[in-house]
């Protein structure tokens, strides 16, 4: 039989993965879509409350989006941040992932279709029509969330609006039915749309003065949202004129908010279709004072001030939209030195982060030398050069820039960058480390020093000494109030613990967010669901007894599906390491947890099988094992923890203990059981050596007790060839036993989605020869044609 090609069209893979999942009894999630995972580490904003970040920030990370950067510029370099700004900052931090979140235009929307239906019966009128029965109205729901759409506001404008109304002309059926039928024309053109036929009755001289301001407003805004700009600025300048209405400060904002659409700027993924330079600073200067004029004039107008945020924001875009993108960027930093206005602040933070995103997209030019602020420079730094794809940067550029930054001006902020940029065995680190020790206790930098300094002892090993300098810390404020924060210092500290129930304590953390693997959006976890981490779930893996996997199984203070997966990891690891006595013990605890789940009633059988087993039958177990991994209606849990995704975001740790790699999730890519029976990256713990140094806190004759299994789990292969060598040694003893060939359809199929390049390609190639020569007539033969491997 020749080999396949393992290179299939994208749909073919699909279908294969799906196939396996049904062949090896997984979840559907194993063959797509997926389930929520648990992140204990948040990379892109930190999770203290947004006030507490902004008085005094957590850990140092410069994975962090420009505006929190940029709060860790201005405290590390002593710039104060006034009171009056913390409230506009932290408005604007905390929306920084929602702005304009269709998820919210949407809950508005479904609040005004239910606001206008209640006064539709109230009015005793029929949906007009085009309405499906459920009170949606005649227009496409599906564009108020476009660039130029209805956002959520206009809906709450509208309810509000639509309520005052209602309460003081209770007796004016006709002007309310009349003003519903126009706030239906103005959202109908949400997104553009054209304007429909002009059929609804004149309201006419007669009709009340509020109306007539009302279908004025409606107007002007059904012009705005359909892109008819220059009638709705004549007409938005006719209502601020006009002293009776009561639109009249309202329509000066929607002024500023017309000139933003008339200018949109360039356009910043096509640099080369932008004007030359002297054309866009001339465009810019003629912008900026128009922009000066009315914007000055609105926030000094009383009943805009719950507006002056939103007006701020469009002046300081506006202020900048004609500008190539580096020169936003000089702009923005030079008026980021200090907050003095926090909405001024915070609306120049929105547009740093926005500029920095559009120069991921396009490659920035670099300012010339000598007009690059310091702020930005660091910037560019730590968050990584935006739009630097064409650059040959060496793997360690961070690094040097972050030592030649701090050798140039010994600034707090160089220091942060290169303590976390350089290797942690650099010995640049112990004058680094001696710096940061400096920083006295009160100062908004001190928690995250702590940090960056234990990181560098961890990475030596030298954990009596990581735990003299975070203990303190244990209390302090970012640890207490942000999962993130405290699940970083807790696995600092995990590797200290001196007992048990102290190793538990740091190894359980509560999820900092959960993500949705198809969507990618974050949202707040279930605080009750504590779980291991990474560091913890590979601690475990390769440092912990079965004796200890079997404690923690029991242990109350896990949630069951965690408890589940310990015992279900022990069986498989007892069969592995040949230790029947144990795997007798995991069985009668997994027989207490199926009894309480109605899934696992089909799953009592195998157990059944293991209690009829005696300890001296290793072949036996061995078989019940193989069987379970062969069988569609089994699930066989690898002999060890699989913890988070490999795709989860993972503590920042340094790497530890000399290896070559920081811990990652408990296995490599793949879609069988076990790459390695220990679930380590590749290479993090070389097989001709001892696998790890059992738990500390374990007494003499477990830790003896757990060396003797990690050493016979090292002669363990991978998944696929640990099923056929099993399968042949079967076939051996008991030729005639069906599940021969099906363990060897299921071993060498396994093969094409396993671990490659570690012999699986020889085994493949011979499981499958064995299935075709001695059951050539079984079905499993006939749907199994190919080997794979490398």
């Amino acid at each position: 039989m020749m080999r396949r090609s393992l290179h299939l069209p994208r749909r073919a893979a699909a279908v294969a993965l799906a196939l396996l999942a049904t062949w090896m009894g997984g979840p559907a999630a194993a063959s797509g879509g997926g389930l929520p995972e648990d992140l204990y580490f948040l990379s892109q904003r930190p999770d203290l409350p947004t006030r507490e970040f902004i008085t005094g920030p957590g850990s140092f990370q410069p994975e962090h989006r420009a505006p929190y950067q940029v709060v860790w510029w201005w405290h590390l370099t002593g710039v104060p941040i006034p009171d009056t700004a913390v409230a506009p900052l932290a408005a604007v931090l905390d929306g920084i992932d929602r702005d304009r979140w269709p998820g919210e235009n949407e809950s508005a929307r479904q609040a005004w279709q239910e606001a206008r239906s209640r006064a539709l019966a109230q009015l005793g009128q029929a949906p007009p029509a085009g309405d499906d029965g459920s009170g949606l109205p005649p227009w496409n729901a599906a564009t108020f969330s476009s660039a130029d759409g209805c956002y959520a506001d206009a809906f709450r404008n509208a309810i509000t609006t639509l309520a005052d109304r209602q309460a003081r002309h209770p007796q004016a059926r006709g002007a309310l039915l009349r003003w519903l039928q126009g706030q239906d024309r103005v959202f109908s053109r949400c997104g553009g749309g054209p304007a429909e036929p002009d059929s609804l009755p004149d309201a006419g001289s007669d009709a009340p003065a509020w109306l007539q301001h009302d279908l004025a407003w409606q107007e002007a805004a059904g012009q705005f949202y359909g892109g008819e700009l220059e009638a709705a600025a004549t007409a938005y300048a006719a209502i601020a004129e006009e002293a009776a209405s009561p639109w009249r400060h309202l329509a000066g904002y929607m002024q500023l908010r017309v000139l933003a659409r008339q200018h949109p700027g360039p356009d910043a993924s096509d640099p080369d279709g932008s004007p030359a330079e002297a054309e866009a600073e001339a465009r810019q200067a003629a912008l900026s004072e128009e922009v000066t004029a009315l914007s000055d004039s609105l926030l000094r107008r009383a009943p805009l001030a719950p507006l002056r945020s939103s007006i701020v924001r469009l002046r300081e875009a506006l202020l900048i939209r004609h500008l190539p993108l580096h020169e936003r960027l000089l702009r923005l930093v030079d008026g980021l030195r200090a907050p003095r206005d926090g909405d001024t602040a915070a609306a120049r933070l929105l547009l740093l982060n926005q500029t920095l995103r559009d120069c991921s997209l396009v490659r920035c030019r670099q300012p010339l030398a000598g007009r690059e602020p310091e702020m930005l420079r660091w910037l560019y730094t730590v968050r990584g050069r935006p739009g630097q794809e064409g650059d040959a940067l060496a793997p360690d550029w961070q690094a040097r820039e972050s030592w030649a930054g701090y050798q140039r001006t010994g600034a707090l902020p160089w220091l942060f960058a290169a303590a976390r940029f350089l290797p942690p065995a650099d010995r640049r680190q112990a004058r680094l480390s001696a710096a940061l020790a400096r920083l006295p206790q009160r100062h908004a930098g001190h928690f995250a020093a702590r940090l960056l300094r234990a990181g560098t002892l961890h990475h030596a090993g030298r954990h009596a000494e990581v735990r003299q300098l975070l203990e303190p810390l244990l209390d302090a404020a970012p640890a207490r109030h942000g999962a993130s924060d405290h699940n970083l210092l807790a696995a600092l500290l995990l590797p200290s613990a001196r007992s048990e129930a102290e190793w538990l304590r740091w190894a359980l953390r509560t999820p900092a967010g959960r993500r949705d693997p198809e969507s990618g959006e974050i949202r707040p976890a279930d605080a009750a669901a504590a779980g291991l981490d990474h560091d913890a779930t590979l601690a475990l893996n390769t440092r912990g007894s079965l004796a200890l996997l079997l404690r923690l199984g029991r242990e109350p203070r896990l949630n069951p599906a965690l408890q589940l997966e310990l015992l279900e990891a022990a069986w498989t690891r007892a069969v592995l390491a040949g230790e029947p006595a144990r795997a007798r013990e995991a069985g009668a605890a997994l027989l207490q947890h199926y009894a309480q789940l109605p899934a696992k009633a089909a799953s009592v059988g195998w157990l059944r099988q293991a209690e009829a087993l005696s300890d001296s039958d290793s072949a036996g177990w061995q078989r019940l094992l193989l069987g379970r991994l062969a069988d569609a209606a089994d699930v066989a849990h690898p002999p060890h923890l699989r913890g988070p995704a490999d795709w989860a975001i993972a503590l920042p740790l340094p790497p530890a203990d000399g290896h070559a790699e920081p811990p990652r999730a408990a296995g490599p890519s793949s879609y069988g059981k076990w790459c390695d029976p220990f679930g380590r990256t590749g290479g993090t713990l070389p097989a001709n050596r001892q696998a790890a140094q059992p738990f500390g806190f374990l007494d003499a004759a477990e830790q003896q007790q757990q060396q003797q299994e990690a050493q016979r789990l090292l002669q363990v292969p991978q998944d696929s060839i640990w099923m056929t060598q099993a399968a042949l040694a079967l076939m051996e003893r008991a030729p005639r036993d069906p599940l021969v060939p099906q363990a060897l359809s299921v071993a060498v199929r396994l093969a094409r989605h396993s671990c490659m390049g570690q012999g699986s390609g020889a085994w493949s190639r011979r499981g499958l020869q064995a299935l075709h020569k001695h059951y050539p007539g079984s079905p499993w033969a006939a749907r199994t044609r190919y080997w794979y491997g490398q």
